[in-house]
């Protein structure tokens, strides 16, 4: 979207706008959504409504994230742990497992599983050499 066709949504609505067009493409062709748009007054193409969907539900993907993030260092705290370098990475590595189960990119949920299995094989290792 140009900056004019931007402007013609709301920018103190921006996030409704952009729920707006999204619960419209749902329910519609691409094709029908800027058809939709062009007859509310917005100028746009099927590109420009592609990318600013990609754009906006990446947004809500990190968003959703980063509160998962929050909630589990918060729970951390409430149990009365201190968030280490160890639970920070075991939380970023589930919520990282559980975007690519939610997206099913089964390479991508793979690829976090071997990165883990690899992880514990090295500290397994790690372990075995102090110990000697």
């Amino acid at each position: 979207m140009s900056t004019n066709e931007h402007q013609k949504l709301s920018p103190i609505n921006t996030d409704a706008s952009a729920r707006w067009i999204q619960d419209r493409n749902n329910r519609a062709t691409l094709a029908q959504t800027v058809q939709w748009l062009h007859e509310a007054g917005v100028s746009t193409s099927a590109s420009a409504v592609s990318q600013f969907l990609r754009w906006y539900n990446h947004r809500q993907e990190l968003a959703r994230n980063e509160q998962a993030l929050r909630n589990a260092i918060l729970d951390l705290i409430r149990q009365g742990s201190v968030p280490t370098a160890e639970s920070l990475s075991q939380i970023g590595n589930t919520i990282f497992a559980a975007s690519a189960l939610e997206k099913q990119d089964h390479r991508a949920w793979h690829m976090s599983q071997q990165i883990a299995l690899r992880k514990t094989e090295l500290d397994l290792k790690s372990k075995q050499l102090t110990q000697n």
